[in-house]
């Protein structure tokens, strides 16, 4: 819809009320200049089901409520390269496999690069997201150098094996808070014995 609008900085939306719709995938990508959208006044009536790169390049987007928003979808590329993005709030969700994909399919679309090179982003509550049969989070958080905290408590990550590069140049992380019950390859990755 505002597909690669590179010099709109900002939408305002008034009610807009969205029944039936259940693809946004790739909606605001490439609004480099974007500062201003209020996505919580959308109200969505559906789970979303495609929202892959939803935010892709959205670099001057400062800040984001996601409130009215269940994403219900593969996370993948959704925050990529939102480099001034500072806070996500209300952020809930649950991954779903697309369709015909099988849990050991050598290169599924993943969670991986979520969140690649949000570069401004503090702290992250992704405790209300559901990583269900997810296998792959290489470079979830790469490049988030101004991450400190990751609150992962409720969610049932790191159920997959591959977990290359997930908190790559994220050289300020300080804590982060994990479920009760992580995958042995999560542990091998980043525990010491």
């Amino acid at each position: 819809m505002f597909l690669n609008c590179e010099s709109l900085t900002s939408i305002t939306f008034d009610r807009w009320r969205t029944r039936g719709v259940t693809d946004i995938e790739a909606m605001f990508s490439g609004c480099k200049s974007l500062v201003d959208l209020d996505f919580a006044k959308i109200e969505f009536h559906e789970r979303l089901i495609k929202a892959s790169m939803l935010f892709m390049n959205c670099e001057a987007l400062p800040a984001l409520n996601m409130s009215n928003c269940y994403l219900y979808c593969n996370f993948d590329r959704i925050f990529y390269n939102c480099k001034s993005l500072t806070a996500i709030t209300d952020l809930h969700g649950q991954y779903v496999r697309p369709l015909g994909q099988s849990f050991y399919y050598k290169k599924p679309e993943f969670t991986g690069r979520f969140f690649y090179n949000c570069e401004s982003l503090k702290d992250l509550d992704l405790s209300y997201i559901k990583f269900n049969d997810v296998y792959n989070y290489t470079y979830m958080f790469y490049n988030c150098k101004s991450l400190e905290e990751i609150n992962l408590k409720y969610s049932n990550a790191f159920n997959g094996p591959c977990y290359e590069g997930m908190f790559k140049e994220c050289i300020n992380i300080k804590h982060i808070i994990l479920p009760e019950k992580i995958n042995l390859a999560f542990r091998r990755y980043y525990t010491s014995s």
